[in-house]
C-alpha cells in the first residue's frame, strides 16, 4: 500500500478555508473535469462510544424482520461476497 502524501496547508489560505468546511460534511471540488471529494479523516476509536446493551436492544428490535429463509439466503450471499464457497 502506498503511504498517504502529506501536504501542509495554511488554515488561513483560500484552500485551507475550503478544506476546513469538510469538518462537518464532505466537500467536492472539480479541476480539469475531475471531481475530488475531501473528507475529514476520523482517526478516532470507533468503539469509544460503543454500548453493548444498546446494541443488543437495537438488534432485538430487528428480530423477526426476516424469515428464516431470507436470513439463510442473506448469510449465503455474504459468504459468496466474501469469496467463500457456499459449502464452507
Amino acid at each position: 500500500m502506498v503511504a498517504d502524501k502529506f501536504i501542509p496547508i495554511e488554515p488561513d489560505s483560500e484552500i485551507g478555508r475550503f478544506i476546513l468546511l469538510a469538518v462537518d460534511q464532505p466537500m467536492v471540488t472539480k479541476i480539469q473535469g475531475m471531481k475530488f471529494r475531501i473528507t475529514r479523516d476520523l482517526q478516532e476509536d470507533i468503539f469509544a462510544y460503543y454500548d453493548p446493551e444498546r446494541t443488543r436492544k437495537a438488534l432485538d428490535g430487528l428480530r423477526g424482520l426476516l424469515t428464516n429463509e431470507q436470513a439463510e439466503a442473506l448469510k449465503r450471499q455474504i459468504r459468496i461476497d466474501r469469496g467463500h464457497d457456499e459449502d464452507d
